[in-house]
Protein backbone atom coordinates (compact mmCIF):
# COMPACT_ATOMS: atom_id res chain seq x y z
CA UNK A 1 0.00 0.00 0.00
CA UNK A 2 1.49 3.56 -0.81
CA UNK A 3 1.28 6.19 2.11
CA UNK A 4 4.23 8.06 1.32
CA UNK A 5 3.05 11.62 0.47
CA UNK A 6 5.91 12.69 -1.31
CA UNK A 7 5.65 9.86 -3.76
CA UNK A 8 2.02 8.67 -3.92
CA UNK A 9 1.66 8.29 -7.32
CA UNK A 10 4.14 6.96 -9.78
CA UNK A 11 5.44 9.47 -12.34
CA UNK A 12 3.74 7.59 -14.85
CA UNK A 13 0.11 8.41 -13.81
CA UNK A 14 -1.27 11.57 -14.70
CA UNK A 15 -2.43 14.23 -11.57
CA UNK A 16 -4.58 16.98 -12.27
CA UNK A 17 -3.00 20.34 -13.01
CA UNK A 18 -4.99 22.54 -10.37
CA UNK A 19 -2.39 25.11 -10.53
CA UNK A 20 -3.28 26.29 -13.83
CA UNK A 21 -3.69 23.59 -16.28
CA UNK A 22 -7.39 21.98 -15.43
CA UNK A 23 -10.34 22.23 -16.42
CA UNK A 24 -11.13 23.60 -12.69
CA UNK A 25 -8.60 27.01 -14.47
CA UNK A 26 -10.37 26.88 -17.15
CA UNK A 27 -14.23 27.56 -14.70
CA UNK A 28 -11.61 30.24 -12.79
CA UNK A 29 -11.04 32.02 -16.46
CA UNK A 30 -14.37 31.92 -17.54
CA UNK A 31 -15.59 33.59 -14.54
CA UNK A 32 -12.99 35.69 -14.05
CA UNK A 33 -13.90 37.56 -16.98
CA UNK A 34 -17.42 38.34 -16.22
CA UNK A 35 -16.08 39.58 -12.70
CA UNK A 36 -15.44 36.95 -10.46
CA UNK A 37 -11.84 35.40 -9.13
CA UNK A 38 -11.30 32.30 -7.43
CA UNK A 39 -9.55 32.37 -4.00
CA UNK A 40 -8.70 28.83 -4.13
CA UNK A 41 -7.91 27.82 -8.06
CA UNK A 42 -5.84 30.46 -10.33
CA UNK A 43 -7.07 31.22 -13.90
CA UNK A 44 -5.75 29.37 -17.01
CA UNK A 45 -2.24 29.50 -17.92
CA UNK A 46 -2.70 28.18 -21.49
CA UNK A 47 -2.38 30.41 -24.39
CA UNK A 48 -4.40 32.43 -25.15
CA UNK A 49 -6.45 32.41 -22.16
CA UNK A 50 -6.55 36.06 -21.29
CA UNK A 51 -8.12 36.50 -24.66
CA UNK A 52 -11.52 35.17 -22.96
CA UNK A 53 -11.70 38.66 -21.70
CA UNK A 54 -12.47 40.59 -24.81
CA UNK A 55 -15.23 38.32 -26.28
CA UNK A 56 -19.11 39.93 -25.10
CA UNK A 57 -20.38 36.23 -26.11
CA UNK A 58 -18.06 33.45 -24.11
CA UNK A 59 -19.74 29.83 -25.22
CA UNK A 60 -18.63 26.71 -23.48
CA UNK A 61 -19.24 23.66 -25.18
CA UNK A 62 -18.87 20.28 -23.40
CA UNK A 63 -18.28 17.03 -25.28
CA UNK A 64 -18.73 14.28 -23.21
CA UNK A 65 -15.74 11.89 -23.59
CA UNK A 66 -13.59 13.70 -26.48
CA UNK A 67 -10.14 13.27 -24.65
CA UNK A 68 -7.11 15.56 -25.66
CA UNK A 69 -5.19 12.76 -27.44
CA UNK A 70 -8.49 11.35 -29.25
CA UNK A 71 -8.60 14.82 -31.14
CA UNK A 72 -4.72 14.59 -31.51
CA UNK A 73 -4.78 11.49 -33.36
CA UNK A 74 -7.84 11.15 -35.44
CA UNK A 75 -8.64 14.69 -35.97
CA UNK A 76 -6.07 15.05 -38.49
CA UNK A 77 -7.09 17.70 -41.09
CA UNK A 78 -10.51 18.84 -38.85
CA UNK A 79 -11.89 22.10 -37.58
CA UNK A 80 -11.27 20.11 -33.92
CA UNK A 81 -7.85 19.81 -34.12
CA UNK A 82 -7.47 22.97 -36.22
CA UNK A 83 -8.42 25.01 -33.65
CA UNK A 84 -6.89 23.10 -30.81
CA UNK A 85 -4.65 25.42 -28.51
CA UNK A 86 -3.30 22.94 -25.87
CA UNK A 87 -4.10 19.93 -23.69
CA UNK A 88 -5.91 20.18 -19.97
CA UNK A 89 -5.86 17.85 -17.44
CA UNK A 90 -9.81 16.75 -15.82
CA UNK A 91 -10.12 16.25 -11.80
CA UNK A 92 -9.89 13.25 -10.57
CA UNK A 93 -11.28 11.08 -10.95
CA UNK A 94 -11.79 11.93 -14.64
CA UNK A 95 -15.23 11.10 -14.70
CA UNK A 96 -18.73 12.56 -15.72
CA UNK A 97 -19.96 12.84 -12.25
CA UNK A 98 -17.28 14.85 -10.93
CA UNK A 99 -15.91 16.92 -13.75
CA UNK A 100 -19.77 18.02 -14.80
CA UNK A 101 -20.05 19.21 -11.20
CA UNK A 102 -16.72 21.63 -11.91
CA UNK A 103 -18.29 23.04 -14.76
CA UNK A 104 -21.79 24.09 -12.79
CA UNK A 105 -19.84 25.01 -10.09
CA UNK A 106 -16.21 26.28 -10.42
CA UNK A 107 -14.78 23.77 -7.96
CA UNK A 108 -13.62 20.42 -8.06
CA UNK A 109 -14.59 17.48 -5.66
CA UNK A 110 -12.19 18.65 -3.04
CA UNK A 111 -15.12 21.36 -2.84
CA UNK A 112 -18.62 19.62 -4.44
CA UNK A 113 -17.92 16.54 -2.35
CA UNK A 114 -19.45 14.90 -5.73
CA UNK A 115 -16.49 11.53 -5.93
CA UNK A 116 -18.07 9.17 -8.61
CA UNK A 117 -20.91 7.83 -10.61
CA UNK A 118 -21.45 6.13 -7.40
CA UNK A 119 -20.95 8.10 -4.06
CA UNK A 120 -21.31 6.92 -0.57
CA UNK A 121 -23.68 9.53 0.88
CA UNK A 122 -23.90 9.53 4.42
CA UNK A 123 -26.23 11.57 5.31
CA UNK A 124 -28.81 8.96 3.78
CA UNK A 125 -26.92 5.57 4.41
CA UNK A 126 -26.35 4.59 0.84
CA UNK A 127 -24.81 4.76 -2.29
CA UNK A 128 -26.27 6.90 -4.75
CA UNK A 129 -25.79 7.78 -8.97
CA UNK A 130 -25.23 10.80 -8.64
CA UNK A 131 -26.38 12.56 -12.07
CA UNK A 132 -29.62 10.54 -12.39
CA UNK A 133 -29.83 11.09 -8.59
CA UNK A 134 -30.92 8.11 -7.55
CA UNK A 135 -29.66 4.86 -5.57
CA UNK A 136 -27.79 2.43 -6.60
CA UNK A 137 -29.18 -0.86 -7.76
CA UNK A 138 -33.23 0.05 -7.38
CA UNK A 139 -32.87 3.69 -8.91
CA UNK A 140 -35.05 4.96 -6.16
CA UNK A 141 -35.25 8.82 -6.85
CA UNK A 142 -33.86 10.63 -3.84
CA UNK A 143 -36.36 12.47 -2.28
CA UNK A 144 -36.30 15.34 -0.09
CA UNK A 145 -32.41 15.26 -0.81
CA UNK A 146 -31.41 18.53 -2.72
CA UNK A 147 -27.90 18.39 -4.57
CA UNK A 148 -26.79 21.70 -4.05
CA UNK A 149 -27.25 20.52 -0.03
CA UNK A 150 -25.01 17.78 -0.98
CA UNK A 151 -22.39 20.21 -2.64
CA UNK A 152 -22.45 23.21 -0.24
CA UNK A 153 -21.70 24.75 -3.43
CA UNK A 154 -23.20 27.43 -5.41
CA UNK A 155 -23.76 27.16 -8.98
CA UNK A 156 -21.26 29.04 -11.66
CA UNK A 157 -23.89 30.98 -13.29
CA UNK A 158 -24.69 33.06 -10.03
CA UNK A 159 -20.84 34.15 -10.22
CA UNK A 160 -21.23 35.67 -13.78
CA UNK A 161 -22.02 38.94 -14.59
CA UNK A 162 -24.97 38.85 -17.78
CA UNK A 163 -27.30 36.56 -19.04
CA UNK A 164 -26.72 33.15 -18.53
CA UNK A 165 -28.11 29.77 -20.60
CA UNK A 166 -27.41 26.02 -20.13
CA UNK A 167 -28.37 23.94 -23.64
CA UNK A 168 -28.65 20.65 -22.63
CA UNK A 169 -30.31 17.53 -24.27
CA UNK A 170 -33.72 17.34 -23.55
CA UNK A 171 -33.83 14.15 -21.60
CA UNK A 172 -32.02 15.75 -18.98
CA UNK A 173 -32.70 19.55 -19.00
CA UNK A 174 -34.94 19.70 -16.28
CA UNK A 175 -33.62 17.06 -14.40
CA UNK A 176 -33.51 17.27 -10.69
CA UNK A 177 -29.76 18.02 -10.75
CA UNK A 178 -29.49 19.93 -13.97
CA UNK A 179 -32.36 22.29 -12.36
CA UNK A 180 -30.79 22.44 -9.11
CA UNK A 181 -27.37 23.72 -10.78
CA UNK A 182 -29.34 26.20 -13.69
CA UNK A 183 -29.95 28.90 -10.86
CA UNK A 184 -30.77 32.03 -13.17
CA UNK A 185 -29.87 30.62 -16.13
CA UNK A 186 -32.21 30.00 -18.87
CA UNK A 187 -32.25 26.44 -19.96
CA UNK A 188 -32.74 25.01 -24.03
CA UNK A 189 -33.55 21.51 -24.45
CA UNK A 190 -32.54 20.31 -27.70
CA UNK A 191 -32.49 16.75 -29.28
CA UNK A 192 -30.13 16.70 -32.17
CA UNK A 193 -26.78 17.58 -32.76
CA UNK A 194 -27.48 20.28 -35.15
CA UNK A 195 -30.35 21.64 -33.00
CA UNK A 196 -27.95 21.92 -30.16
CA UNK A 197 -25.79 24.05 -32.95
CA UNK A 198 -28.15 26.15 -33.90
CA UNK A 199 -29.62 26.98 -30.67
CA UNK A 200 -26.26 28.44 -29.64
CA UNK A 201 -26.18 30.33 -32.70
CA UNK A 202 -29.47 32.08 -32.24
CA UNK A 203 -28.76 32.92 -28.86
CA UNK A 204 -25.15 34.33 -29.68
CA UNK A 205 -27.42 36.71 -32.64
CA UNK A 206 -29.84 37.81 -30.02
CA UNK A 207 -28.58 40.76 -28.29
CA UNK A 208 -25.53 42.60 -27.95
CA UNK A 209 -25.08 42.28 -24.06
CA UNK A 210 -22.61 40.00 -22.20
CA UNK A 211 -23.98 36.31 -21.96
CA UNK A 212 -22.57 32.99 -21.38
CA UNK A 213 -23.72 30.21 -22.94
CA UNK A 214 -22.82 26.59 -21.82
CA UNK A 215 -23.54 23.27 -23.87
CA UNK A 216 -23.59 19.32 -23.36
CA UNK A 217 -23.18 17.30 -26.03
CA UNK A 218 -23.76 13.48 -24.93
CA UNK A 219 -23.18 10.70 -27.82
CA UNK A 220 -19.69 10.72 -28.36
CA UNK A 221 -19.47 8.88 -24.73
CA UNK A 222 -22.65 7.09 -25.30
CA UNK A 223 -21.05 5.24 -28.68
CA UNK A 224 -17.55 4.86 -26.26
CA UNK A 225 -18.66 3.54 -24.01
CA UNK A 226 -20.88 1.01 -25.85
CA UNK A 227 -18.59 0.35 -28.89
CA UNK A 228 -15.10 1.30 -27.40
CA UNK A 229 -12.89 4.44 -28.37
CA UNK A 230 -11.37 2.81 -31.06
CA UNK A 231 -14.26 1.86 -32.86
CA UNK A 232 -15.44 2.83 -36.23
CA UNK A 233 -18.83 4.06 -34.91
CA UNK A 234 -16.86 6.69 -32.39
CA UNK A 235 -15.00 8.19 -35.07
CA UNK A 236 -17.81 7.99 -37.59
CA UNK A 237 -19.63 10.41 -34.53
CA UNK A 238 -16.51 12.51 -34.35
CA UNK A 239 -16.36 13.09 -38.24
CA UNK A 240 -20.15 14.30 -37.97
CA UNK A 241 -19.14 16.54 -35.06
CA UNK A 242 -16.36 18.18 -36.84
CA UNK A 243 -18.59 18.28 -39.79
CA UNK A 244 -21.01 20.09 -37.90
CA UNK A 245 -18.61 22.51 -36.37
CA UNK A 246 -17.07 23.39 -39.22
CA UNK A 247 -21.20 24.48 -40.26
CA UNK A 248 -21.21 26.44 -37.29
CA UNK A 249 -18.09 28.41 -37.57
CA UNK A 250 -19.18 30.16 -40.41
CA UNK A 251 -22.27 31.34 -38.30
CA UNK A 252 -19.85 33.32 -35.79
CA UNK A 253 -18.20 35.82 -37.70
CA UNK A 254 -18.38 39.27 -36.49
CA UNK A 255 -20.22 38.42 -33.52
CA UNK A 256 -17.28 38.89 -30.92
CA UNK A 257 -17.90 35.37 -29.35
CA UNK A 258 -14.96 32.92 -28.03
CA UNK A 259 -16.14 28.97 -28.30
CA UNK A 260 -13.96 26.42 -25.66
CA UNK A 261 -14.61 23.50 -26.77
CA UNK A 262 -13.50 20.73 -24.03
CA UNK A 263 -14.40 17.52 -22.12
CA UNK A 264 -15.35 16.83 -18.91
CA UNK A 265 -12.92 13.21 -19.52
CA UNK A 266 -10.99 11.24 -21.79
CA UNK A 267 -11.77 7.58 -22.74
CA UNK A 268 -9.48 4.21 -22.51
CA UNK A 269 -10.96 0.83 -23.88
CA UNK A 270 -10.94 -1.68 -20.76
CA UNK A 271 -9.55 -5.56 -20.85
CA UNK A 272 -12.58 -7.91 -20.37
CA UNK A 273 -9.67 -10.52 -19.52
CA UNK A 274 -8.61 -8.34 -17.04
CA UNK A 275 -11.25 -7.46 -14.83
CA UNK A 276 -11.50 -7.71 -10.99
CA UNK A 277 -15.09 -8.38 -10.25
CA UNK A 278 -15.32 -8.90 -6.49
CA UNK A 279 -17.59 -12.00 -6.73
CA UNK A 280 -15.27 -14.11 -7.73
CA UNK A 281 -12.87 -12.72 -4.63
CA UNK A 282 -14.62 -14.53 -1.79
CA UNK A 283 -11.81 -12.95 0.18
CA UNK A 284 -11.95 -9.69 -0.51
CA UNK A 285 -15.99 -9.70 -0.40
CA UNK A 286 -16.24 -10.69 2.90
CA UNK A 287 -14.16 -7.54 4.30
CA UNK A 288 -16.28 -4.69 2.69
CA UNK A 289 -19.48 -3.24 4.87
CA UNK A 290 -20.59 -1.33 1.50
CA UNK A 291 -20.44 -2.40 -2.35
CA UNK A 292 -18.10 -0.56 -4.21
CA UNK A 293 -18.42 3.14 -5.07
CA UNK A 294 -16.18 5.75 -6.99
CA UNK A 295 -15.56 4.34 -10.39
CA UNK A 296 -14.61 1.21 -12.86
CA UNK A 297 -11.32 2.74 -12.54
CA UNK A 298 -11.08 3.53 -9.00
CA UNK A 299 -12.72 2.21 -6.65
CA UNK A 300 -13.61 3.14 -2.97
CA UNK A 301 -14.03 0.85 -0.49
CA UNK A 302 -15.44 0.79 2.94
CA UNK A 303 -13.60 -1.93 5.09
CA UNK A 304 -14.91 -3.86 8.45
CA UNK A 305 -12.40 -2.15 10.95
CA UNK A 306 -11.70 -5.73 12.00
CA UNK A 307 -10.86 -7.04 8.51
CA UNK A 308 -8.54 -4.23 7.26
CA UNK A 309 -5.27 -6.36 7.45
CA UNK A 310 -6.93 -9.26 5.85
CA UNK A 311 -8.10 -6.42 3.13
CA UNK A 312 -4.74 -5.14 2.82
CA UNK A 313 -2.72 -8.46 2.02
CA UNK A 314 -5.47 -9.28 -0.29
CA UNK A 315 -5.06 -6.13 -2.44
CA UNK A 316 -1.12 -5.94 -2.57
CA UNK A 317 -0.63 -9.73 -2.95
CA UNK A 318 -3.30 -11.51 -5.02
CA UNK A 319 -4.67 -8.38 -6.87
CA UNK A 320 -0.57 -6.47 -6.89
CA UNK A 321 -1.32 -7.34 -10.85
CA UNK A 322 -4.40 -5.47 -11.38
CA UNK A 323 -4.83 -2.48 -8.80
CA UNK A 324 -2.43 -0.33 -6.50
CA UNK A 325 -3.91 0.31 -3.17
CA UNK A 326 -4.19 3.15 -1.42
CA UNK A 327 -5.25 5.12 1.53
CA UNK A 328 -8.07 7.27 0.76
CA UNK A 329 -6.79 9.55 3.05
CA UNK A 330 -3.42 10.03 0.94
CA UNK A 331 -5.41 11.06 -2.20
CA UNK A 332 -6.86 13.94 -0.35
CA UNK A 333 -3.44 14.35 1.44
CA UNK A 334 -1.93 14.84 -1.83
CA UNK A 335 -4.26 16.94 -3.55
CA UNK A 336 -6.04 14.90 -6.17
CA UNK A 337 -9.52 16.32 -5.52
CA UNK A 338 -7.93 19.57 -5.66
CA UNK A 339 -6.65 22.52 -3.23
CA UNK A 340 -7.60 24.76 -0.03
CA UNK A 341 -10.66 23.40 2.55
CA UNK A 342 -12.30 20.16 1.99
CA UNK A 343 -16.06 19.32 1.69
CA UNK A 344 -16.93 18.26 5.35
CA UNK A 345 -18.28 15.06 4.06
CA UNK A 346 -15.31 14.09 1.40
CA UNK A 347 -13.51 11.85 3.46
CA UNK A 348 -16.57 10.24 4.18
CA UNK A 349 -17.85 9.76 0.67
CA UNK A 350 -14.49 8.26 -0.77
CA UNK A 351 -14.00 5.02 1.62
CA UNK A 352 -11.30 3.65 3.76
CA UNK A 353 -8.86 2.53 0.48
CA UNK A 354 -9.15 2.88 -2.91
CA UNK A 355 -8.27 0.77 -5.51
CA UNK A 356 -6.50 2.24 -8.31
CA UNK A 357 -6.76 0.38 -11.78
CA UNK A 358 -3.24 -0.37 -13.99
CA UNK A 359 -3.23 -0.68 -17.76
CA UNK A 360 -6.44 -1.80 -18.87
CA UNK A 361 -8.14 -3.08 -15.69
CA UNK A 362 -11.59 -2.36 -14.71
CA UNK A 363 -12.83 -3.42 -10.60
CA UNK A 364 -16.61 -4.10 -10.56
CA UNK A 365 -19.26 -5.42 -8.23
CA UNK A 366 -22.91 -5.79 -8.90
CA UNK A 367 -25.96 -5.19 -6.50
CA UNK A 368 -29.24 -6.44 -6.80
CA UNK A 369 -31.30 -4.79 -9.46
CA UNK A 370 -28.36 -4.12 -11.84
CA UNK A 371 -27.29 -5.89 -14.72
CA UNK A 372 -23.78 -6.72 -15.64
CA UNK A 373 -22.02 -4.14 -16.96
CA UNK A 374 -21.19 -4.38 -20.65
CA UNK A 375 -19.30 -1.01 -21.19
CA UNK A 376 -15.93 -1.19 -23.72
CA UNK A 377 -15.02 1.83 -23.28
CA UNK A 378 -14.01 3.15 -19.42
CA UNK A 379 -12.68 6.20 -17.63
CA UNK A 380 -12.29 7.52 -14.25
CA UNK A 381 -8.29 6.36 -14.57
CA UNK A 382 -4.91 8.41 -14.58
CA UNK A 383 -4.16 7.41 -17.37
CA UNK A 384 -2.94 10.49 -20.32
CA UNK A 385 -5.90 8.96 -22.72
CA UNK A 386 -8.54 9.85 -19.46
CA UNK A 387 -7.14 12.56 -17.90
CA UNK A 388 -6.35 15.00 -20.93
CA UNK A 389 -8.84 16.99 -22.53
CA UNK A 390 -8.91 19.14 -25.28
CA UNK A 391 -8.68 23.15 -24.84
CA UNK A 392 -9.95 24.11 -28.40
CA UNK A 393 -10.65 27.81 -29.16
CA UNK A 394 -12.92 29.35 -31.69
CA UNK A 395 -14.01 32.79 -32.69
CA UNK A 396 -15.80 35.20 -34.31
Amino acid sequence: MRGDDSVLLPSHIVRPDYQGGSIVNLMSSITAARGYRSSTYPVLTHRRADDIHDFTKIVLLVIDGLGYNYVVNKGRGGILQGHLKDRMTSVFPPTTATAIPTFLTGNPPQQHGLTGWFTYLAEIDDVVAVLPFVKRGSKTPLQAVDPRELTRQRPVFEHIEGRCHTVMPSEIAYSTFNLAFSSQATIHPYQTLDQMLDTITNLIGQDQEPTFIHAYWPEFDRLSHTYGVASYHVHRHFDLIDAELTRFKKNLAGANVIVIITADHGFLDSDPDRTVRVEDHPTLSETLMLPLSGEPRVAYCYVYPDKREQFESYANNTLSDHVILYRSRDLINNHLFGLGECHPCLANRIGHYALVAKDKVTIRDRVAGERPPQDIGVHGGTSEDEMYVPFIVMTG
